[in-house]
Parts: structure tokens; sequence; C-alpha cells
């Protein structure tokens, strides 16, 4: 409605909608200053109504009073759409893949519209490989497509079937149910730690997209992996607790939870638990950090902790894998130094301390900086313990200290170890190189000991590179290495807080009680007589004539280390097993004098069939006990049946503080019926001499602990002293054996043991053929060897590309994996492990080569899988992507790669923008769009801008504030590289991108970098870059570059390739050999938009721009702008597809709303 005001003065006017109140909308109050004209828009709303409309509106001049009229009439021909939905499952089981059939009623003004463009999506989710046609006979569109896959597995899902036609778009929705196809998953989850015999409680938030129908578990003594009984839960919401109250062993326990939905979908958690005495611990740290107590081995945490410069905490006494991160004070920067202990044992004082030394200049040092650095400390820690760590992991974070963009220096860093905790007492040649691992990415540096001291971060000078290298070598090797000695040497061990139940047992048996034990007579010594020379006695005679041998029934005591003190007392467990098919209750007695120190808690146990039970033995050695073996049988009996084990345990005073006693076998095997030799040695005497002592040996056999010879003898000690005597071998069998001996005096007794082995010689008959079957295989495997070298050394010289590849250690095909191609030369398919671009990719090659259709096509499976890309793109060849395939070259080649030319195409979502200075101005949380791409072309800009932008574009990525993640979050793409460097006219922006390839990972942005050449980029980025994709180039320096690296097979091949044809290096792949891939054709459109359609582009671009600038004004003014939003979204949403006539007519219905130019 055109008005214009013919006088000189402004006027003000009212606008009456009249009758037509119910169908037009037009502005209330216009406003028109001198001689002017304006357009005023009359929208209407034609809802529910058809056929001919007509109403007058009136215009008023409220200050003259006159009024004109202006007729409005329309005519209302409706556009409907109703559908029916036919699903191959039906309605309320559909799935994945499953056919879906709808049958479109498209009509216009009462007429069957044959002519439309259908489209069907659930839940947002395109559905696939969609199919329409219209059937002239029923007059309606028939629409076949296959159900997406849908995010999260929602069940309740919204089908929405779109016709367009005439730009007139109407939709209608259909309700359907997916199948649950999601397992529960657990979302939190812990347990409360406890001592022996308490009651814990397991709590698990468990959550599933239907609901919980059940969770029942179990817990597992980890030991042995042994039931310890079945969980019963109960249920609050979401919350599952149970209580437990069988934690009569100390150790780690697991809940395994099964849980299952109302679908039957089933998962499994575990729940750790620790069971031990809790203890205080104390002390005080020059600095202050984070303590994390971690179960050894595995992933659980404990306890975590603030550690202040004083600290005192109540954790359990137990073996940890202990870490503690140290705070160094650093202005405007966090830093944290690491020191892990593994399986150490937590001491109640002071179990460490640290500090975190001054590093930097020499000159400002407390301490002399190793020989072969030159430079500046960058990093350090000094660290005390005492928590007997099987190992130390130290980590220094070096990013205090090193200037970054100096090229090369952190290839250069090293950590050396001094033995002073103290770091002032090291002196320059009391530093040790140590074998390490610099991670660029997070400026750190990792290195292994078995020790704690002092620990610093330096810069390897070339002429100490050798040496420190040999030191580091030597380091690792002694860190690795070790001695077997130990199994040779003797001691005691005392046995506490209960025992470990053995594998298999079922706790549901007899309850294990408080220790508890008879106290016998003493009982005699049996040794033989006391003479200079000593006396052998045989003691195989001495077993029970009364033993049964039953397989049915096996008792096995664990009665390891079987010597006790007097005054002692130990327990030891008993595991009986029961072949039998049936169950039985077994009496349980000890006979001989054994039975004087040793009884069973348990007296009948009833076993079930072909299971196992386990009870407590309890081993009580009075004050005035004999010292000497007590022999006897524990003995099972049954239905008139007897079932027995022979044991000894020998009964010693304390130790004797004044001497050293010690016992060596003079070999480690002997053959059946030879005398086993021994040495026994008694030095650093510090007891009154001369004395008189007794020295008892005993033989025994290592599995059943049995006494099988005893030598009892006198001597008197004068001073330092050894000797040898000798046990006979007659009658015993092949296998393991140890002597055990005994020194007595003055009521004071010490013993030691010795390991010896009773085998054949090497070469018997049995070895000897063995031998030569061995020769013979290895001749047979030499020569097939040779054959298969000869088959791939003749195919290789064959083949185009290099064979062979192992396909096994190549990314495999899954759900998260990306597909590319094919391996070149076969028809297995090709894959990309999306994690390795989070370490950063380049992709290399000539012009033409197909290096940009490459990187299209992991951007491509980027989008498909639902990460952002955001591409900076100086060709805008990459505009392309909202728009599908058409071009029918590149469909030629779909075919080879199973895909089918008709239904693959198809654009994607996406923002183009162009970048016109050197200093763009963007918000990449406006960018993190799932599935969307988001293109800057830069071709407007010189190199210098060009060089100046990517520095920018660097510099915003950082100043966001990312989350960390493990996971591709974006992927960031950069197109023609090489123009940063200075041969090509750049002035250092490879520097911003180095820095990027450094830091980008841990948030999860992976950077992809194309380019016509790699070898002249520094090393600082290419060190930083996982994944090499090199297409054909006829660049000399790449090709040297390749054969250097990889060597000459690949470095011709690279030169020859086809197009679209690449060679991938990834060192976590293929033993780190490259290998080479047909990368399939893209689904977009790879080449750039005309420039004519990109400048309607951006002008539309801008139009949206200025529309969403001008809602965000009124918002900010109150006014209800919901309606023009939703429209605004439309126009966008209709641009990221690509489809700018839609987008238009969006745009130009909302300027005319807000009466904009």
């Amino acid at each position: 409605m055109t008005i214009t005001n013919n006088v000189p003065e402004n006027i003000f006017l009212r606008v009456f909608e009249n009758e037509g109140a119910d169908f037009l909308e037009v502005r209330d109050n216009i406003s028109l200053v001198d001689r002017q004209t304006k357009e005023v828009p009359v929208r209407f709303n034609t809802s529910g109504q058809n056929g001919n409309l007509s109403s007058n509106i009136t215009v008023l001049n409220p200050n003259t009073g006159r009024a004109s009229d202006v007729n409005i009439s329309l005519r209302i021909e409706p556009l409907n759409l109703e559908t029916t939905l036919d699903a191959e499952n039906g309605r309320t089981n559909i799935t994945k893949g499953d056919t879906l059939d709808f049958t479109a009623d498209l009509s216009f003004n009462s007429e069957p519209e044959p002519n439309a463009t259908l489209g069907v999506e659930l839940d947002g989710q395109s559905c696939n490989n969609l199919e329409t046609n219209y059937n002239e006979t029923i007059q309606r569109h028939e629409v076949t497509c296959e159900a997406p896959k849908i995010p999260d597995n929602p069940i309740n899902v919204t089908a929405v079937v779109t016709a367009e036609t005439q730009n007139i778009e109407v939709n209608s929705a259909e309700p359907v149910q997916y199948v649950d196809v999601t397992a529960p998953e657990v979302v939190s989850k812990s347990a409360k730690d406890v001592n022996q015999s308490q009651t814990t409680t397991f709590t698990a938030n468990i959550r599933d997209n239907v609901g919980v129908k059940d969770v029942d578990g179990k817990v597992v003594y980890l030991e042995n992996n042994t039931n310890m009984g079945n969980l019963s839960f109960n249920r609050t919401g979401n919350k599952f607790n149970a209580s437990f109250t069988n934690t009569s062993y100390e150790g780690d326990y697991d809940a395994v939870l099964n849980i299952t939905d109302v679908n039957n979908q089933s998962s499994q958690a575990r729940i750790p638990l620790s069971v031990f005495p809790v203890v205080n611990v104390e002390g005080e740290s020059d600095k202050e950090g984070f303590l994390s107590l971690n179960r050894p081995s595995s992933n659980a945490t404990l306890e975590q902790t603030k550690l202040n410069s004083s600290y005192n905490l109540t954790v359990q006494n137990r073996t940890y894998d202990i870490s503690v991160d140290i705070e160094k004070e650093v202005p405007g920067i966090n830093i944290n130094q690491t020191v892990e202990f593994e399986e150490s044992q937590i001491k109640s004082k002071d179990p460490f301390s640290f500090d975190t030394p001054k590093t930097g200049s020499e000159d400002d040092l407390s301490y002399e900086t190793p020989n072969s650095t030159t430079g500046p400390s960058f990093a350090g820690i000094s660290v005390e313990n005492n928590v007997s760590p099987q190992q130390v992991k130290v980590e220094l974070n070096y990013s205090e200290g090193v200037d970054l963009e100096e090229s090369g220096i952190e290839d250069r860093l090293r950590m050396y170890k001094c033995e002073f905790s103290d770091i002032s007492r090291c002196g320059s040649d009391d530093w040790t190189e140590v074998s390490s691992n610099v991670d660029t990415g997070a400026d750190i540096v990792t290195a292994t000991s078995d020790s704690t001291s002092s620990y610093i971060v330096g810069r390897l000078s070339s002429s100490g590179s050798s040496e420190g290298e040999q030191q580091g070598g030597q380091e690792q090797q002694d860190q690795t290495g070790g001695s077997d000695s130990g199994a040779d040497s003797g001691g005691s061990s005392s046995g506490g807080g209960g025992g470990a139940p053995s594998e298999g047992q079922n706790t549901g048996g007899p309850a294990i009680g408080p220790q508890q034990g008879g106290q016998g007579e003493a009982g005699n010594n049996t040794g033989g007589e006391v003479n200079e020379t000593g006396n052998q006695t045989d003691k195989t005679s001495n077993l029970t004539d009364t033993q049964v041998s039953d397989e049915a029934f096996v008792l096995s005591p664990q009665i390891s280390q079987p010597v006790m003190f007097r005054g002692e007392q130990r327990t030891f467990l008993l595991e009986i097993e029961n072949g039998l098919d049936e169950p039985k209750t077994l009496n349980i007695s000890v006979k001989g004098n054994l039975s004087s120190i040793l009884a069973a808690e348990n007296r009948t146990l009833r076993i079930g069939v072909n299971s196992s039970a386990i009870t407590q033995l309890v081993a009580n050695v009075p004050e005035n006990a004999s010292t000497g073996p007590y022999d006897g049988n524990i003995v099972g009996t049954y239905d008139n049946r007897t079932v027995n084990s022979s044991n000894t345990i020998l009964v010693t005073n304390r130790g004797i503080d004044g001497l050293n006693f010690d016992i060596t076998t003079l070999s480690e095997t002997v053959r059946p019926g030879a005398n086993v030799t021994f040495r026994s040695t008694i030095n650093d005497i510090e007891v009154e001499t001369p004395a008189e002592i007794n020295l008892t040996y005993y033989l025994r056999n290592s599995d059943t602990n049995e006494i099988l010879r005893e030598i009892n003898e006198t001597r008197v000690l004068e001073g330092d002293v050894n000797f040898q005597n000798s046990f006979n071998t007659d009658g015993l069998d092949r296998g393991s054996y140890f002597i055990q001996g005994v020194v007595e005096l003055d009521e004071q007794s010490t013993f030691e043991t010795s390991t010896i082995r009773i085998d054949s010689g090497f070469w018997t008959p049995l070895i000897t053929r063995a031998a030569i079957m061995i020769l013979f295989t290895l001749l047979v495997s030499v020569g097939g060897w040779k054959g298969y070298q000869y088959y791939w050394e003749k195919r290789e010289s064959e083949s185009r590309y290099v064979f062979p590849v192992d396909y096994d250690r190549l990314p495999a095909k899954s759900e998260d994996n990306y597909w590319v191609g094919k391996i070149a030369e076969t028809e297995k398919e090709a894959y990309i492990d999306p994690s390795d671009l989070t370490t950063h990719a380049i992709v290399a090659g000539s012009t033409g080569s197909g290096k940009s259709v490459t990187a299209d096509v992991i951007a491509e499976e980027a989008l498909e899988h639902d990460v952002p890309v955001v591409v900076f793109d100086p060709t805008a060849q990459w505009t392309g992507f909202v728009k599908e395939l058409k071009d029918d070259d590149l469909k030629e080649h779909y075919e080879r790669f199973g895909m089918d030319p008709e239904t693959d195409p198809h654009p994607y979502r996406g923002v183009i923008k162009s970048i016109e200075d050197g200093d763009p101005d963007i918000d990449f949380e406006d960018l993190k769009n799932d599935g969307e791409i988001t293109v800057f072309t830069l071709n407007q800009l010189s190199t210098e801008e060009f060089d100046e932008a990517v520095r920018s574009i660097i510099d915003q990525i950082f100043e966001k504030d990312w989350e960390e993640s493990p996971d591709l979050e974006m992927l960031v793409i950069f197109d023609e590289v090489h123009r940063l460097l200075e041969e090509y006219g750049g002035e250092g922006g490879y520097k911003a991108l180095e820095k990027g390839a450094r830091e980008f990972r841990k948030w999860g942005v992976g950077l992809m970098m194309a380019s016509q050449v790699t070898a002249d980029f520094k090393q600082a980025i290419s060190g930083n870059i996982m994944t090499e994709l090199q297409m054909q180039t006829k660049s000399m320096e790449d090709i040297k570059r390749v054969e250097k690296k990889y060597g000459e097979q690949f470095s011709k091949r690279i030169s020859s390739e086809d197009v679209g044809t690449g060679m991938i290096q990834n060192s976590n792949y293929n033993d780190g050999d490259p290998w080479f891939v047909d990368f399939r054709p893209t689904y977009h459109n790879p080449h750039k938009i005309p420039d004519t359609e990109m400048q309607k582009y951006h002008k539309l671009s801008e139009k949206v721009d200025k529309l969403k600038g001008q809602l965000e004004e009124m918002k900010e003014k109150g006014q209800d702008v919901q309606d023009k939003e939703l429209e605004l979204q439309l126009s966008e949403n209709k641009l990221k597809e690509g489809r700018f006539k839609m987008a238009n007519m969006y745009v130009d219905s909302l300027k005319d709303e807000l009466d904009m130019e």
C-alpha cells in the first residue's frame, strides 16, 4: 500500500483494518515527513479460510479528520498436505535402516498437485536413500526412505514430510517409535572403603533413555578372583545402593554390576572397593601439591586430597600407585611438576617431601648443571620419599624456562638425575642423563627411575650428545634389568590381617571367625645325636602309615614360610577340593606332634559337588615350646575314608643379633641320587667368643614343606668361619627343594634357606630328539622364508605401489573411523582414525594431484560424523561444499568404490564468509555447529595479508576458553599453507601454525593443512604433525625428503602416482612404513561456486546479518520478535543449504516487515 504526504509538513496517520481484522494485518500508526512517499506492507493470515475475501482499510489523519479507504481483495486457494506412513517393522519398532513408506496427498485448491519436491526428516535427521514417485492412478506422492540413526537413540520420534511447490513449503508430521538399542550407562559410582569385617555401601547413578529394569551384582576378591557374595540393590530414582558385609579379607575387591533396561539392553560396570586398616599420615613438604592415591596397575582412584606444606591425612594402610602434582609458583602460568610412585607402601610419618629448585641461568643457581648440557636449566624437582616404590616416574613441565620460538631447542632437551635430594650438593659431575621422553605438545619431559633424588631438564650440547645417550641407555638398562639371586635367598615373614581366600572359593559356606587355637604340650626335639661331625637322619621313614590316597578330595594347606618363633601366633589357609559328584561333610583334625601347635578353626565342613571350601588353620607356639620341627598330618575323614596332607612347622628362638649366617648351594641343580653340597658361612661375629653353637640343617620339599633329611652338629665359634655339608638324594623325585639351616646360641636362633633342584642332565634322549626336530623345522622355515621373500620381491617389482602392507596394523572399519577410499591396487577399504586428526595432518602435492579432493574427503567424513569443520581458503574452491556433486567425470568413479551416483551425491550445511583484511574478527563459539562447515575465503588478500590473517586466526583460537577433550571436537583446515613460507612471500605465519600444532590437540582441535610442498616447513611444525598424506609431486626437495625418511622404493612412486592416489604415513600404523590409498570421489561439488553466484550469496549473507542486528536492537527495547527470529532462522538454514532463492524470499519478507531498505 503506497501512501504519499502531499503537504509540506510532517503528518501522523492512524490505520484501521475494519471488517478485515480477522485476516489482515497492517501497522496501526504511520509517520510521514514533508512530501514523503512510503510503501506500507499489508500482511494477511488466511489460516482455515478459503474463497474470496474483501475488506476496506481506512487511513485517518486525526489532526484534520480526513480519511481515505483502500479496498483489499484476496482469493484464497489452499495448499494441503496429508500423509500416511507404513513402516517395515511397524511404527513402534523402528531401527536404523528400516524402510519407511509414506503416501502424501498434496492438493492445491482441492486439486492434486503432482509437481513438488518432497523430503523426510526424523527428529532433524534426513531420511536416507530417499526415493519419490507420483502415482497417477491414486493421484498421490509415494515416498520411500530408510530410517536414519538418531543421536542419543530417542524413542518417541516425529517423522516430518515436507513438500515444496511454487516456492511454498508445507509439511505433515507422523509419530513413530524407535527401538531402544542403547544399553544403560553408569553416570557415577562409588564405594565406601572400609577395614576388615566392616560393612560397606556401593552406590551407582545409572541412566537409560527408556528406563532401568534391574541391577544385580556380585563382589569379587581380586587376589584370586573369588566370588565373595551377591549384591541386592535398593533404588531411589536413578540412584542404586547396596550394602555388603563380607569384607573378611584384606585387599582389593570389585563390585561387578549387571544392568538391564526395560528393553533387555544390558551393560556391566565395576566399582572398586579397598579393604585395609587406616593409618594417620602426617608430614611436611617445602611445596604444596595435590595427592592422588590409586589402586596399583589400574585407573581406580582411591583417595584425592590437597597436600599442604604441613599435612595430616587419614588413609588406608596399603600399597598404592601414588601421584603428586607439585605446584610451582610462576606469575601468570599454572605449572605442575608430577612425581608418581608405583606400588608404594605409604608410611605414617613424612612419606615424602618435595622442592622445586630455582632454574635458569647457572650464575643464579645453588647447584652446578651437568657437564653435557649448555645454557640454563629449564625445570627441576627434588624428591625424598619413605614409601619404598617399585618405580618412580617424574614429569617436569619446562614451559616456564624454554623459549619455544627458538627452533630446534625442544629436540635437545634431556632429563638428568643427581643422587642427592639436596640439590645444592649436586656438582657438574654428579648428574647422569636418564632415558626420557619429550612431549613438545604438552611441554613435558618424562623419565622413570628406581629411586628418588634431584632431577632437572637441561639442553644437550652437541659435544655431550654421545656420552649422554650412552649414559641414558645404561640408566634404562639398570632400571629394566635385575638379578635373579633373590630366588635363592631366604628369610621369614609373618602373616596378618586374615588370609586370602583361595581361587574358586564360595564364601557362602562356613563363616571365618576370630583367630583361635589350642595350646598343646611342647613336642620333643627329633634331632639325632649331637657331635662334631654331625649326623644325617633320613626323615622319609617317619611318614604316617595311615595315609589313604583318595583323589576325590584334595587338601591344600597354604603354609608358606613354615618357620615360627616361640610365643608367635599365625593363621594359615586350608583349601579343600571335592571332586565327587555329590556333596560331602568332611571332619578335619591334625595328627602327630604338629597338633600341639596347629588346629583347624572349623572342625566340620560341608562341601558341594565339584566345588571347594576354605577354612583357617591357627598356629599358636607357646613361649616354652621346644625348638625344632613339629611333624604331622592334616587329616580329613568322610564315609570311613581318610585323606591327609603331611606338613612340618619349624619352631625356633628369636633371631641372634651378634652374628650373620648364610647358606649357599654349590650347584643350583643336581642329578637324582647325587649329593647336594652346601656351604655355611658365619661372620660379622659380635658375641663373646669362644661360643658353642648348635646347627641343624633340613632338606625340605618346596611344594609340601615336608622335611626329608636332617643334619645336626655342634661347633665352637672363635671367629668367622665357613664349612661344607651335604645331603644324599637317593629315592627323591625330580623337583624343587630347599635347604633350611638353623643356628642356636643361648636360647636365641637364626635361620637361612637356599634352593636346589633335582633334575636330569640337559642332553637326555628326549631333549636330543627334540633338538633334531627343531633343527629340521628351522631348515624348513628358512627355506619357506626365502620363497616367501622371493614372492614379495617379485610382486613388488611388478606393482606400481609398495607392498606388502600389514592390514591388521592399519585403521580398521568401525562406526567412528572415516572411510576415505581403498588401499591402492586392492579391494581393501581404507580408513582414517579421527583421533589421529587431533595430532594434525598435512596433505601435500603438486597442482592437479588431487590434494584438495583428498582433503575434501576427510572433511566430508568429519561432517558425516557431526564434527564441525572450519576452512580458511585462499582459492575459494571450498565454497562448493554447499552444492551437491554434478560433475559426471567424478561420478564415473563412483562404481569403483561401491557408491551410487544417483543417491549418494549431496551438499553440506554451511556458511561462506569473505575475509577482506589481515585482522578478521572470528567467534569460534558460533562455529561449533555439529556437521556444519564454515568456509572463510581469503582470495581477496595479498600474500602479506594472508600471512597476517593466519597469525590473527591462530591467536583468536588461543583466546577462546576451550575444554580439554581426547576426541576430535573441531577440524580446522588451512589450504595453500606453502604461501606462508618466506620463499613464497610469507613473513613467518608458519610460526603461528607451529604454536597451534603444539597446543590444539589437548582441546580436541585438529589442524589439517594443504600445501604444494612440505620439505621447507620447519621441524617444529612437521614434528608435531603425526599424519602425512603425500600426493603426486615433482618437487625434488620432497622426493629427496621421502627417500631419506622412508626409502627409495617410496620416493620413486610419489612422482608417478595417479591423480587421487596418495601415500599416507603415521608412525602408529604399519610399523611406521607408509602405505598408498586410492581416495574416493566426493559427495559435494569440489569446484568453486561461480563468482556471480558468490556475489549474490555474499549480498544475501549481508542482508541476513543486518536483519539479525536489527532484531537484536528490537529485543533490547523489549519488543516481541519471536516470530521474526524464527523467519530469520529459516532464511539462514536455506542459505546454509545452498537454496539461495528460498533464502532470498524469506529475507525480502522480513525486510518488508521491518521496513528496511
